[in-house]
């Protein structure tokens, strides 16, 4: 998705549900740690999972994914007060163990939870016009052309952050909101340093000690024959 220079002082909506709420303004959004705020106001979360997917190691195969939920105001002895939070679970995030090496089942998919909810979505890698891998989303066959292109990831780092720039229905923008963090989740799984720590914690010690022995010997050995071949001057 490319980066849009225009800027966007969006309001953010409330997290509640009801009719008026059907459709929800266009905002940015920002994963913060195990959450999903908006730019605008950061410290009312939005979604909520259970662990955060840009963290390493993984913390497991799969991640709970909650909407986050206003029920308005509770009564109190002082009065009335702004109810706490409750979550409600949207999705389950997977990634089940081996799948790279299974044709049955995609690699990084979301499940629903919820009958209204959009169905399973799955990421898949695609050759792009400049051959380079990219990921899209496989929506099921009746929910296709339902999600027009309506997001942009702005800038790359953190925080990371999707520009939402249209109205559109929640329960699409869950869905929008969860492949994104799927999304998120893939690429600091695959990366380079995921990889390698992960090679780390699976190597016994004595391999990698061993390892390091063989290594020092053949330096050592390599040196000794150029110190043969100098005959010793300096």
């Amino acid at each position: 998705m490319e980066a849009n220079s225009q800027s966007l002082p969006l309001p953010c909506e409330e997290a509640n549900e009801g009719p008026s709420k059907d459709f929800l303004d266009p905002t940015i959004l920002v994963l913060a740690g195990q959450s999903v705020v908006c730019e605008t106001a950061p410290a009312i979360p939005l979604y909520q999972m259970n662990w955060n997917v840009t963290s390493l190691p993984p913390k497991g195969s799969s991640v709970v994914f909650e909407r986050v939920v206003e029920h308005g105001q509770a009564e109190t002895a002082e009065g009335t007060a702004p109810s706490k939070p409750q979550n409600r679970h949207l999705f389950y995030l997977a990634h089940p163990p081996g799948a790279q090496l299974s044709n049955e089942k995609p690699a990084y998919y979301i499940t629903s939870v919820l009958p209204e909810m959009l169905g399973n979505i799955s990421l898949e890698a695609v050759k792009s016009r400049l051959q380079k891998p990219e990921l899209k989303a496989r929506l099921p066959e009746e929910d296709h052309g339902g999600i027009p292109v309506v997001a942009y990831e702005d800038g790359k780092g953190e925080p990371h952050r999707l520009v939402v720039t249209a109205p559109m229905e929640r329960r699409i923008r869950d869905a929008l909101v969860a492949t994104w963090c799927l999304r998120l989740w893939h690429d600091t799984a695959e990366s380079r340093q995921a990889r390698t720590e992960a090679l780390e914690r699976w190597t016994p010690p004595e391999s990698m000690r061993g390892y390091g022995d063989m290594k020092m010997a053949k330096t050592a050995g390599a040196l000794g024959a150029v110190a043969g071949a100098g005959g010793g001057a300096c």
